[in-house]
């Protein structure tokens, strides 16, 4: 809940002290010119954070219009600023309030009205009071602009826009004096303060004399046109010919016994108070934008160093944490690349060794044994000749069929680069081909039965048909082996011995133990011997 703002009220005679009190008003104490010690003092026993928002009720206003270029953002902020300051010595105490288009019509400028005090010196030692005490009002308002929230006849429709809104000269009159203003709408287009005496206001003719004599001032300053209509209202008032009276209603007023009754507001006063109270913020003179000033701001500014501090160390404290952290990751990420290195390294050279080894194999290998001895280049057999007629025939030396083939074992696999694939069987190289089988499709080191999906691979058995077609191959039939010995008996001389299918020469030999030198080479790079 909003609390309830303490009321001041800054006239010639003084000061006033209200709060508000249901639909009416309390109050509280009233001060002399001169008095701003005592005032102090009452202010010290107050709450602090009491908000507060001051009524000025003085003379001294200056209203100025001008027909200023139309523009937007921080240049129209700095023209109204460089204006408020031309025409007012303290702009703090004045207001620039736009007026829409002018009456000519011209386009590209706005009607501003800059309305403010000329002289400040019975409102600063008032305000000095309630700056030392902490305070910083919340709304400073001038009486003139207050008077169109006077509950005025038809001031609700007219600012609603449901009555014509004649420019209007309100005489209303309080403790300050005699004030009449010009009005139109929600702005009041001047003001000026009469220390008029009871006998004057009492004077219908009088009172008619200084609302003619504004008219006057008005007109020969153009703020008004000589044939505009123009509305006399008189508030509280004896009204004088041609002009409205208008009547406020009582406002409730609770004061202490001991204030004098010239020391009380009137129902124009009270009337004001209520309208100040209700007022939004943005009505009163800028000082209200810069009237809450922090307190104890010192304090808070070291407050807020050391919080910008603190969040700078932790900032830094994050900072090297995170930096460490990628440090960490780059040395690892370094070390698992160096380790890697090491690794292509040696696998590199482990693929070297296979290579050089599997090429002195294949070199080796290139040298192959002479042809197998055959019957053709056996010496011719002599023509037989018959025997004697005493000698019985020879018989035939008595034969005995081969025993059944034993399943031969592939102990290696050597794919060549031109294709043909060599097996390791029984001690020597054999082709595929001539053991009748045929190479897989692909690299792999394996070969396949013919009619066969099955795969042989080092270490398998070869089929026994494959098997007995492989000895029949390699093993001659004994008749030709005693036919080749008879021949090589009978012509020693006439070829030179020569090595037999099944054995191998100093170069094969070489070559196998290569191949078996290789084996684990070939092993660790992946290579199929």
């Amino acid at each position: 809940m909003r609390r309830e703002p303490l009321l001041l009220a800054v006239t010639p005679h003084g000061l006033l002290a209200c709060i508000g009190h249901g639909d009416g008003l309390q109050l509280l104490a009233a001060f002399m010119p001169g008095e701003e010690a005592g005032f102090a003092s009452w202010l010290a026993r107050r709450t602090p954070d009491e908000p507060c928002r001051v009524l000025v009720d003085l003379p001294d206003e200056a209203y100025e219009i001008e027909d200023l270029p139309r523009v937007r953002g921080g240049d129209r902020r700095a023209l109204l600023a460089r204006r408020l300051a031309h025409w007012f010595p303290e702009p703090r105490f004045a207001r620039a309030s736009a007026l829409g288009v002018p009456p000519d019509g011209r386009k590209g400028f706005e009607r501003v009205l800059f309305a403010g005090l000329e002289r400040g010196a019975e409102l600063l030692p008032w305000l000095e009071r309630l700056e030392a005490d902490g305070r910083r009002p919340e709304l400073l308002a001038p009486a003139a602009a207050l008077l169109p929230r006077l509950p005025l006849p038809d001031a609700r429709q007219r600012r609603r826009g449901k009555a014509p809104s004649h420019p209007r000269l309100v005489a209303a009159a309080g403790r300050a004096g005699l004030r009449i203003a010009l009005l139109e709408g929600d702005h009041t287009l001047f003001s000026r303060l009469v220390h008029a005496h009871a006998e004057t206001l009492a004077d219908p003719q009088a009172l008619a004399d200084e609302v003619e004599r504004t008219r006057d001032y008005l007109l020969a300053q153009h703020r008004i046109a000589p044939d505009a209509p123009l509305d006399r209202v008189v508030v509280d008032l004896p009204a004088p010919a041609g002009a409205e009276q208008a009547t406020l209603p009582t406002v409730g007023i609770v004061a202490p016994d001991t204030l004098a009754a010239d020391e009380r507001p009137g129902t124009c006063d009270a009337h004001l108070l209520l309208a100040l109270r209700r007022a939004p913020t943005t009505l009163g003179w800028p000082l209200a934008a810069r009237a809450r000033r922090w307190p104890l701001l010192p304090e808070r500014r070291v407050l807020a160093a050391l919080a910008l501090a603190a969040s700078a160390i932790l900032g830094a404290a994050a900072w090297m944490e995170q930096r460490a952290q990628a440090e960490a990751e780059a040395l690892a990420a370094a070390e698992r690349a160096r380790a890697a290195r090491a690794a292509a390294l040696a696998a590199e050279e482990a693929e070297l060794a296979a290579r050089e080894a599997e090429r002195a194999a294949r070199a080796a290998l290139d040298v192959e044994p002479p042809p197998p001895a055959t019957a053709a280049m056996v010496a011719p057999e002599p023509e037989p000749r018959p025997p004697p007629a005493a000698e019985p025939a020879a018989c035939p030396p008595a034969y005995s069929p081969p025993p059944a083939p034993i399943a031969r074992r592939i102990d290696g696999i050597l794919r060549r680069p031109d294709g043909e694939v060599l097996l390791w069987v029984e001690g020597s190289w054999q082709s595929a081909r001539a053991l009748g089988l045929r190479p897989v499709t692909g690299d792999a080191a394996a070969v396949s039965p013919p009619g066969r999906r099955t795969r042989l691979r080092s270490g398998d058995s070869m089929p026994v048909e494959l098997a007995t077609l492989a000895v029949g191959a390699a093993q001659p039939h004994p008749q030709h082996e005693y036919a080749a010995a008879g021949a090589r008996e009978t012509t020693p001389d006439a070829h030179p011995a020569q090595p037999g299918p099944g054995t191998a020469g100093p170069a094969l030999a070489a070559a196998q133990s290569a191949l078996m030198t290789a084996a684990p080479a070939l092993a660790a790079s992946g290579a199929e011997p």
